[in-house]
């Protein structure tokens, strides 16, 4: 992670950059006890990953309630979807938080198909992607469901 330093060296690169956003990044890491890697595979792409130490708050929650008239509240139901159990959880303390109406959360992208199958409505689906092998049932429920007036969310 060196400042100023790219693979490609060449002046007809194809990405642009100074070569300092990996060096800043590794440095804010250590700053906080941290430790940063990197999986490449030339021509394939990179992962990018940080690991650091951080304390949960004390005390009860102090959001307290969203800022006057920014609520989901009265928007519709939502669908999210993520394999992920913590991210999964954390947007469903989200959308909580912002008074979502309704949050059916599910590991699977089955598990929701079949709760829309079975006549839900929802105004939101939020799907968490994490392998392109989701891409076909994504891309059929959202064919089957493309008529209704659902909004989709796709990370």
């Amino acid at each position: 992670f060196s400042r100023f330093s790219q693979v490609d060296s060449s002046t007809t690169r194809q990405y642009g950059g100074t070569g300092l956003g990996l060096a800043i990044s590794a440095q804010l890491v250590e700053l906080m006890s941290g430790d940063f890697s990197v999986i490449s595979t030339e021509g394939i792409g990179s992962t990018f990953s940080f690991r650091v130490k951080l304390d949960l708050p004390v005390g009860k929650d102090d959001r307290g309630e969203p800022p006057q008239g920014r609520s989901l509240a009265g928007f519709g139901a939502v669908i999210l979807v993520s394999p992920n159990a913590p991210l999964r959880d954390s947007l469903q303390a989200s959308l909580n938080f912002w008074q979502a109406d309704m949050v059916l959360a599910h590991s699977s992208l089955e598990h929701a198909s079949k709760r829309l199958q079975a006549g839900f409505h929802t105004e939101f689906f939020v799907i968490s992607v994490r392998e392109d092998s989701d891409i076909p049932l994504l891309a059929k429920v959202h064919h089957d469901y493309k008529n209704q007036s659902t909004h989709w969310v796709v990370l």
